[in-house]
């Protein structure tokens, strides 16, 4: 899979993970709804500032947009989880991305030993 691929793929994962439809989705994102139509049909190359700005607003890490080593549920489900801490939301948003993924990866762990 390609980087534009796995921004399409994550996208679509999180707008359906929120239950949300294009318009709603991209007007959280703060983009048009053709450019989050072309970007999830992967007919669109954003800038690197779309892509950090699309990361910011989902409160992800935009290499975890671009990356298929990371699935979109899984890491939503640590971030949702996560925040239920009251200490994890004092975080810093870096520290809480970190967070997310080491939780993410901890799962994957778990899960193997089933």
């Amino acid at each position: 899979m390609n980087i534009k691929q796995n921004l399409s793929k994550s996208l679509k994962s999180y707008r359906s993970l929120e239950r949300k439809s294009l318009v709603d989705f991209a007007e959280k994102l703060s983009i048009g709804k053709t450019t989050l139509q072309d970007i999830e049909s992967c007919k669109a190359n954003p800038t690197l500032d779309t892509v950090q700005q699309i990361a910011d607003r989902l409160n992800v890490s935009p290499l975890s947009l671009l990356s298929d080593r990371y699935d979109p549920s899984d890491l939503h489900m640590a971030q949702l989880l996560l925040h239920t801490l009251d200490r994890f939301d004092q975080l810093s948003i870096e520290d809480q991305e970190k967070g997310v993924i080491l939780f993410d990866a901890l799962i994957r762990i778990l899960s193997r030993s089933k």
